[in-house]
């Protein structure tokens, strides 16, 4: 027993090639494979200012955000309650995702510099180290000069806010690691929602960067949820049930539907 608890965190922390069947879900693989996909070509229509394109995709990062709530607690719920010390979680975290980061940030900066410095305009360089160094830490800059690409709180790659929130999210789940659980976790999602609601806003701008939190909040406090609702009602009942198949499917059909609906939806219709 202690063995393969050992093993199943080792696995998790590592993600080695033991990690068991169970504990890999390949339609994660295709979701995450799909979210990137519409965030690239969300991205590449407000860059050529094509609107049709992916216009709704932008909650493609809520769907990230859903499955890093449901494999948090996969991956590092039994870790974390057993033997796994905050820092310790702290750096698997960070040894995962940083890499990405950093090469993200690599290429976009490129890109940045060459565009800022072509169009022959003043650019306050010390903003842009500060900007770059903060980027190589996954810290926001706020108030950003629009020289370099504010207000967006990471001027030199936007969309690397949503990894800031995610490992936020992350971290503060792993500081409420021993009273979690589906009441706590749907009580979460349900005030994250509201307040989402309230105070609409992406979170990639200084001006809606707090509204950020409610919105990272609501998704990944949902996965969270899935993931004991799923353990307490559904393992081993609804495994093989061709109904569960079907509402998987209908589900993944509605959403491409959503993201790809070539007009701006209203807010609360792109949620429901």
């Amino acid at each position: 027993m202690q063995c393969n608890k050992f093993c199943r965190c080792i696995s998790a922390v590592f993600k080695l090639k033991f990690v068991s069947e169970s504990n890999h879900y390949k339609a994660f693989d295709g979701l995450r494979g799909f979210a990137a996909i519409s965030v690239v070509l969300f991205h590449i229509g407000h860059w050529l200012g094509v609107p049709w394109l992916a216009t709704n995709s932008g909650l493609a990062v809520d769907l990230f955000f859903c499955l890093s709530g449901y494999v948090m607690v996969l991956a590092y719920g039994a870790c974390l309650k057993e033997s796994m010390t905050l820092a310790k979680f702290a750096r698997v975290r960070l040894v995962r995702l940083m890499p990405m980061i950093l090469l993200g940030l690599l290429i976009s900066i490129l890109y940045s510099v060459i565009s800022i410095f072509a169009k022959h305009e003043p650019v306050d360089q010390l903003a842009l180290a500060l900007a770059f160094l903060l980027a190589m830490v996954n810290l926001p800059y706020l108030h950003a000069p629009t020289s370099i690409g504010g207000p967006q709180v990471f001027p030199l790659n936007g969309p690397q806010y949503s990894l800031f929130l995610e490992l936020a999210a992350n971290f503060v789940w792993a500081l409420l690691r021993r009273i979690d659980g589906l009441v706590l976790s749907l009580s979460l999602t349900v005030v994250s929602f509201a307040l989402m609601l309230l105070f609409p806003g992406g979170g990639d701008e200084t001006a809606t960067f707090w509204q950020g939190i409610p919105r990272v909040c609501t998704s990944f406090c949902l996965g969270v949820a899935l993931f004991f609702a799923d353990a307490r009602f559904l393992q081993g009942r609804a495994a093989g049930s061709r109904l569960w198949h079907w509402l998987f499917w209908i589900s993944v059909v509605a959403m491409v539907v959503i993201f790809y609906t070539p007009v701006p939806l209203h807010a609360l219709s792109q949620w429901l």
